[in-house]
């Protein structure tokens, strides 16, 4: 494991919030200073210079803070840099926790609306994974599907309550891969409309 920290000044808007390099990360804290006026933090995530907003369901995922508190970041796992856009200007200190065999990678995908036709996602070295529905996309919905080998004979991916995985998403935001798909060596998204997402993935060497 390894550890650093280092100070952000954060804006209102996220084209002048600083890009943080999340990569090896696995953990990170912020520490908001006393006298702060920033009292909320938005999530973006992304790489080489593009962020979407990240969502949970329909829900953007926010952090509530005060002045003089530390919080525990949101896992941003798989994303290789993020933004937090703050409701008032200010700086923080940012300190993260990582191990120093983990990478990230990222690719594009072009999704069907049939399983014989989505591509195959090589999963089988990825702990976690970062969905990108870019802005115009007509994707509304991803149902996934996973195998026991590259190439392999894909099934439907259920919960263990019986409920099939099943993403609902919008164009211009980013969505974490469900924790469902880990252990998979590979896996389908098939998607209710034909376009292209981006996935980033986080794994260790």
């Amino acid at each position: 494991m390894f550890s650093f920290n280092s100070q952000y000044v954060l804006a209102v808007l996220p084209a002048d919030t600083p890009e943080i390099r999340w990569d090896s990360a696995e953990f990170a804290m912020v520490y908001v200073p006393a006298g702060s006026a920033i009292s909320l933090l938005t999530f973006h995530v992304g790489g080489e210079g593009v962020h979407l907003p990240l969502y949970e369901g329909a829900v953007a995922v926010t952090l509530n803070v005060a002045a003089g508190r530390s919080y525990r970041i949101p896992a941003l796992n798989s994303c290789q840099t993020f933004k937090m856009e703050a409701d008032a200007a200010g700086s923080v200190e940012v300190s993260f926790q990582g191990n120093p065999k983990m990478y990230s990678w990222k690719a594009n995908y072009a999704l069907t609306a049939a399983l014989a036709t989505t591509p195959e996602i090589k999963w089988g070295e990825a702990e976690f994974g970062m969905i990108y529905n870019p802005p115009g996309s007509p994707i509304n919905q991803l149902t996934f599907y996973t195998a026991p080998e590259d190439g392999g004979t894909y099934q439907a991916l259920f919960t263990a309550a019986g409920v099939a995985v099943v993403l609902v998403v919008a164009a211009g935001r980013a969505y974490r891969v469900p924790v469902e798909v880990q252990g998979a060596r590979a896996l389908k998204m098939v998607a209710d409309a034909a376009g292209t997402v981006v996935v980033s993935f986080q794994g260790v060497k």
